[in-house]
């Protein structure tokens, strides 16, 4: 089993836009192309008073579901994150191997 973690940060302002986004956009998109189980967190603390960090895990039971995933997020859904936030959310992709 993969799990797919994608953390992102967002100013305050944008917070709220982008937890809609997430549930309505990107976590669908990625349970279509395979992805399962999504759950969406909020880090308790961050370094940066005025940014809010979320993480969104999801599990993938083949490489080729999370490459079909990633493949949208660099052509479809990156670019839409950029158009509808410019640089006020900013993201990074974790890929971690179960070990049990």
């Amino acid at each position: 089993m993969i799990l797919h973690n994608t953390t992102f940060a967002a100013d305050q302002a944008s917070a709220p836009r982008l937890v809609e986004f997430l549930r309505e956009i990107y976590v669908p998109a990625a349970t279509e192309r395979g992805l399962q189980s999504p759950l969406i967190y909020r880090l308790r603390e961050t370094e940066n008073p005025q940014a809010h960090t979320y993480a969104v895990q999801m599990q993938a039971e083949t490489q080729c579901a999370v490459d079909s995933f990633q493949q949208h997020l660099d052509n479809v859904l990156g670019p839409r994150l950029f158009a509808d936030f410019g640089y006020s959310v900013a993201l990074f992709t974790s890929l971690l191997d179960s070990i049990d």
